[in-house]
């Protein structure tokens, strides 16, 4: 039995109860694989720096909408949420993201989170690249 948890969808999502007889098909397990595997090379970098910039890479590539210059997050995205996802504090992430905006990585502000074409591509994250 799994203990009962709150779940937060970024996106629309539609959920349904699976039970332990409805069949997972091979290219979802798959795709789980890939997926954590993919957060855990993130998390297994050192540098805050590496780390924020692909986990920014993965999580636009996931669920970034194209624009001219880059792939762009439509949801809010807190500091806090960026530090707990990768295993640092708020403070370091603030630093980190102008950091690597002044680097032209990305472009982070309240209203603007966009990870620049070129930043993808260098981090082998380009499903979304032009």
């Amino acid at each position: 039995t799994a203990d009962p948890c709150v779940i937060h969808a970024l996106t629309p999502v539609v959920a349904q109860r699976l039970s332990h007889r409805t069949p997972i098909s091979n290219a979802t397990v798959v795709a789980q694989a890939r997926q954590t595997t993919a957060l855990v090379k993130i998390l297994h970098c050192r540098q805050v720096e590496t780390r924020l910039l692909k986990f920014l890479c993965w999580l636009t590539d996931q669920l970034g909408q194209c624009t001219a210059e880059g792939a762009y997050l439509p949801f809010r995205l807190t500091h806090q949420e960026l530090a707990d996802a990768i295993a640092t504090t708020r403070v370091t992430v603030t630093r980190t993201l102008r950091q690597l905006e002044a680097e032209g990585y990305l472009k982070w502000s309240r209203t603007e989170k966009v990870v620049f074409y070129t930043t993808l591509t260098q981090n082998e994250f380009s499903r979304l690249s032009a």
